[in-house]
């Protein structure tokens, strides 16, 4: 099984990089691309390091399979671009999956996987319950249907080359998109809704793997919002695409137990610099139309003072809110900060030798909280 998860861990990035050769992205208006190889490349990578060396856990496969669906039209469009002139018939088949177009239906199928049945076979790549095995193949069915559906609605796979599988009935009712992708996006709030199941009926290891995962989609969430509410000029749409790798990146850490404890540090940081921003944005804001107001036509000034009332805001801020979010996010280390403060003011105030060993081992066995602990003194 090791050697089909290199094998399809190759054809995906053989056909990133055809995609690469063929689209040639460069650091303008190709930004967005390179964020989408980024993505692609995570999850692939993700995908051939669990299905190497977990090869019976399905979620290195789906994740396989997600960025494979996401490629695959990439050579398929350049065969067709070669017999476009000669065989006219192969090559509308050929970008009736692999054109690249607004009304494609190919992102359909990969984002399936990646929304619906990584979530629902997390962390150990078993479904929840036996009952949801009717899910799983409805899912599956649902998934079949309405790629069968939406890849009939588009009247042409190519300028002057006809859909081989048209149907002008469903094309000219819009309402069969909503009726046949209503029931996949129930389905994938269904899946999710399956992570809280486990999560309130799992242990301290797999609450601790649903945690990465969930920090990971929230954080992808988040910037999605952001992006629609952000100016146009900010380019937000190619670091959400980029931050999609995000999800598989923190399967990969959590199925193989990578630094998974350290999620705590990682949500607090997280945090603490989303609320580190914010204000200092909203301080740079309003300084800027204050002194625009106050002083107008010193545009520069209100820039100039801005940005170092942003500068000087900057660690202070970030301090505070960092205390404040560890007592809540990160308590193990905010405790371990305290205890090591509280022993190195009693070393200042003065403590014979015996009391500081005492406290020593006292201090170490509440903040490592180590099986065994022993102290070597030097007579």
């Amino acid at each position: 099984m090791r050697w089909l998860a290199h094998l399809f861990a190759a054809l995906n990035v053989g056909c990133v990089v055809l995609y690469l050769t063929v689209h040639r992205p460069t650091a303008g208006a190709g930004w967005a691309d390179w964020q989408f190889v980024f993505m692609l490349m995570v999850t692939s990578g993700v995908g051939w390091l669990l299905a190497s060396k977990l090869p019976r856990n399905p979620l290195g496969w789906i994740l396989l399979g997600c960025a494979g669906a996401f490629v695959i039209g990439v050579p398929m469009s350049v065969a067709a671009g070669a017999l476009i002139g000669t065989v006219p018939q192969v090559a509308a088949w050929l970008l009736w999956y692999g054109g690249d177009r607004e009304d494609s239906w190919a992102w359909l199928p990969p984002l399936t996987l990646l929304f619906i049945h990584l979530p629902l076979r997390f962390p150990d790549g078993r479904l929840p319950s036996a009952r949801w095995r009717w899910f799983h193949w409805t899912v599956i069915a649902l998934t079949g249907l309405a790629t069968a559906v939406f890849s009939t609605i588009s009247v042409e796979v190519y300028p002057g080359l006809p859909n081989p599988v048209h149907w002008p009935w469903l094309a000219a009712n819009p309402w069969v998109v909503l009726v046949f992708g209503l029931p996949l996006v129930v389905a994938g709030m269904a899946a999710m809704g399956s992570l809280v199941q486990r999560y309130r009926g799992a242990g301290g290891l797999q609450r601790t793997q649903i945690r990465w995962v969930a920090w990971a989609g929230c954080l992808v969430l988040t910037l999605y919002v952001v992006t629609l509410a952000a100016p146009e000029s900010l380019e937000m749409q190619a670091w959400t695409s980029a931050a999609y790798g995000l999800i598989p990146a923190s399967i990969g850490i959590a199925v193989l137990r990578f630094r998974l404890y350290e999620i705590d540090r990682v949500i607090s940081r997280t945090v603490s610099y989303a609320l580190v921003t914010g204000v200092v944005i909203g301080v740079y804001a309003l300084t800027v139309t204050a002194i625009s107001q106050l002083l107008p036509g010193q545009s520069s000034l209100a820039v100039a003072a801005a940005t170092l009332a942003a500068a000087m805001l900057f660690l202070p801020v970030l301090r505070r809110i960092q205390r404040v979010v560890d007592r809540r996010f990160d308590r193990e280390h905010f405790d371990a900060e305290r205890t090591v403060d509280a022993f190195g003011e009693q070393l200042r105030t003065g403590l014979d030798p015996t009391q500081a060993s005492q406290e020593l081992v006292a201090a170490v066995q509440r903040t490592l909280q180590p099986s065994r602990i022993g102290m070597w003194v030097r007579e």
